[in-house]
């Protein structure tokens, strides 16, 4: 900026009060100015003044330099009202004494109170200013007066003309002077002011604009706050979406908010007034767009594909799409491009999927939970029906294999009894259907090849489905080795078979795979998969496909039992089920299964040839008298001597009177004490009896007690002669060896 640029001066300030403080500058300015014209009218004495009298003109203008030589030191030192003072008080004194010396300079005096009241001014402010004007006014009139009434005679000095001209000219450069500094620094903090005032104004327009943000942000938080506590009283996931498009499109003020699942299904929407929204939107996978926990911003290409899916006008906007950490919801938030920010926006956004991906979570624990409690009392009821319903086969059954056995074999009660025992042998089948909700199922499981086992299925398989039904099964390139009772594998399959053939309707596609998976940080595991074409399931639906006799098909004849069964017999394998389906699009149903090594040997599949021994002696332990009138009746016809018992405390005196008995055949679940019982009490009295159990629901207890030997009811004569004769054996040769 040039010196004559018209500015205020650097140091001008002003105090609490209002009141002007002294300018090192101006002060400084002011000095310089008026010692300037006191030089030049010393300069020019000897022009107007004869040689003798040039002494006493040129003494007074030496006086006023002194003191502006005095007043422009002080300001440069960093004392600006000290020097004020100096060039005000010294200046006044010397105009009285000019006064008082000579008279006719009182024109010259009068200018240079004018200057005296410029300097006050600016300097000083207008307080000081007003106070010199009325000072030097009083002073001027008092010495007028004085004159007039002769008090004190006129100065002894009398300047000439030429002189008198001189001093008035000087004096009328420095009111010019102060004039123009004046002005320049009126000028200057005019313009001071005004970029003060556009800075101010900037300034409160930046605060408003900040206030607003913060009054926005505060709205969001308010609205994502009433949002996270309105999720906390919801209970289906439908209505957790919506809450969540809805309070998110309020909070944000967006044009249109999504929440999608798998495949682009929208599950929510708000924005779209009545309009229908479409069902999936073709090209925005969620999971592929955006990583778990993270918010994307859509690019120009896909926004402009769901602005057209949705029937929407193609506007100036942007998009940000994000998800939750665990599941693979997402939220898409649409906005116009005005006043779009993605740091302030994408916090919001994420906030609100992470708080619908908590509250989705919530209740598919919810309704994992109220499953577990309901696979549990269902577990018990039906533990209690398979006991009591197995005693009654037991007694059926073996029944009806006495009688044929004795029968002559053209008696024509042969056809009624194997129609007795064919009935009896279906109502078994149904009671292992209730058994496999309990965890403590007995079970035979043994090492084998998963995908071999599914594929010996395949035969099975196809005639449970209609021709118009394609059945593709994608066998394993290695074996997939999993330990596992082959009927748990079969009834899973064929359970998950008949739910995909169910969803097809008159045609459409099964496939089936199994596979070694292994993701990041886990063990490998064996993955059965079963995945349909059919109808699809939505999100409530899917939530509750484990509960028990929950099902969508009313008036088809389906229990809702089939995948309660799936879930109760993979929990029982250590495993783990998942479903994924989506409306229109399918299921796809995943069994997960912890490997093992693979098997060296197989097990041995067929029981050992039943060894008829005579005079071999059998304690039955039944508290159920026919169940052991029938078993004893059994072991009679395999060539056996029986005892029977109906407690554990008198199969334990029978053991203590008579050490002639080869085997101890007893129930598991007994009203005062079971077989486990029974075993342990054999082993404290050191007992050397073998025990074997009849099972018709048994409990394992601990690892000792579990691994005795077991046959489940009902079961025929060959089973129980093999099992009985298998163990007896055992325990002869044991002897021998002895």
């Amino acid at each position: 900026m040039s010196a004559l640029s018209p500015q205020a001066p650097s140091d001008l300030t002003v105090n609490e009060v209002g009141r002007l403080n002294a300018s090192s500058v101006q002060v400084a300015q002011a000095s310089k100015l008026i010692m300037a014209t006191t030089i030049v009218s010393i300069a020019v004495v000897p022009l107007f003044v004869p040689q003798d009298e040039w002494l006493k003109n040129v003494v007074p203008p030496l006086a006023f330099m002194s003191v502006y030589l005095l007043s422009w030191r002080l300001a440069d030192r960093g004392y600006p009202a000290a020097g004020a003072h100096v060039f005000l008080w010294g200046t006044f004194a010397g105009q009285i004494g000019v006064l008082y010396s000579t008279a006719n300079l009182a024109e010259q005096a009068l200018v240079s109170g004018v200057n005296l009241v410029l300097a006050a001014g600016f300097m000083l402010g207008r307080k000081a200013s007003a106070v010199a004007g009325i000072l030097y006014a009083l002073t001027l009139i008092m010495f007028r007066f004085a004159w007039s009434q002769g008090w004190f005679p006129p100065g002894e000095l009398m300047a000439s003309e030429s002189m008198r001209l001189v001093a008035l000219l000087s004096t009328i450069m420095g009111t010019i002077g102060l004039t123009y500094i004046g002005i320049r620094n009126m000028t200057g903090a005019v313009i001071a002011a005004r970029a003060h005032a556009d800075r101010a104004e900037v300034a409160a327009q930046s605060l408003q604009m900040a206030r607003e943000a913060e009054a926005r942000r505060a709205t969001r938080a308010e609205r994502l706050g009433s949002m996270a506590r309105s999720l906390v009283s919801l209970r289906q996931s439908s209505a957790i979406t919506q809450e969540v498009a809805i309070s998110l499109r309020e909070a944000l003020d967006a044009h249109v908010v999504l929440v999608l699942g798998r495949a682009g299904r929208v599950l929510a929407i708000a924005g779209l007034g009545h309009q229908e929204p479409p069902a999936v939107i073709d090209g925005l996978d969620v999971e592929g767009f955006t990583r778990p926990g993270e918010v994307s911003v859509m690019g120009a290409d896909a926004l402009e594909g769901l602005l057209g899916q949705l029937s929407l006008p193609q506007i100036d906007a942007e998009a940000m799409v994000a998800r939750g950490p665990h599941t693979s919801i997402g939220l898409v938030m649409v906005a116009r491009s005005a006043g779009f920010d993605v740091e302030k926006l994408s916090w919001s956004v994420q906030v609100a999927a992470n708080l619908m991906d908590a509250a989705i979570l919530r209740i598919e624990s919810e309704h994992r939970l109220v499953q577990v409690q309901k696979m549990d009392a269902l577990s018990r009821l039906s533990a209690g029906i398979a006991h009591d319903f197995n005693n009654l086969l037991t007694t059926i059954l073996g029944g009806a294999e006495i009688l044929e056995h004795r029968a002559v074999q053209s008696d024509p009660i042969h056809g009624r009894l194997r129609n007795i025992r064919e009935a009896g042998e279906r109502a078994a089948s149904l009671t292992a259907k209730l058994m496999s909700f309990t965890r403590s199922l007995p079970r035979q499981s043994r090492a084998l090849d998963l995908s071999v086992l599914v594929s010996d299925l395949q035969p099975v398989l196809r005639r449970t489905v209609e021709e118009n039904i394609q059945v593709e099964f994608i066998e394993s390139e290695e074996p997939v080795w999993v330990d596992v009772d082959p009927m748990d594998i079969e009834r899973v399959v064929l359970n998950l078979v008949a739910n995909a053939r169910d969803a097809l309707g008159d045609r459409g596609r099964i496939d089936l795979g199994v596979e070694t998976r292994a993701n990041p940080g886990e063990h490998p595991k064996g993955v059965l998969w079963v995945q349909d074409n059919g109808e699809g399931m939505d999100v409530d639906t899917r939530t509750r496909v484990f509960e028990p006799f929950f099902t969508t098909r009313q008036g088809k004849g389906a229990t809702g039992l089939g995948l309660s069964i799936v879930y109760g017999v993979i929990q029982a394998l250590n495993g783990e089920v998942f479903i994924d389906s989506a409306k229109t699009k399918g299921t796809c149903v995943e069994v997960h299964l912890p490997l093992r090594e693979p098997s060296i040997a197989p097990d041995p599949i067929n029981p050992l040839p039943v060894k008829v021994a005579n005079d071999t002696l059998i304690l039955v332990v039944e508290d159920d008298p026919d169940v052991r009138d029938t078993v004893c009746e059994l072991l009679e016809l395999g060539g056996y001597t029986t005892r029977s018992v109906g407690s554990v405390n008198e199969a334990l005196e029978a053991l203590g009177q008579d050490e002639s008995i080869c085997l101890v055949l007893a129930d598991v679940v007994m009203p005062d004490r079971g077989g486990f019982d029974l075993a342990k009490a054999m082993e404290e009295r050191d007992v050397q009896t073998p025990i074997a159990l009849i099972s018709g629901y048994a409990p394992s207890h601990d690892d000792r007690t579990a691994s005795l030997p077991r046959i489940t009811k009902p079961f025929s004569l060959t089973d129980l002669l093999g099992f009985v004769a298998q163990h007896v054996s055992v325990r002869e040769v044991s002897s021998t060896a002895q």
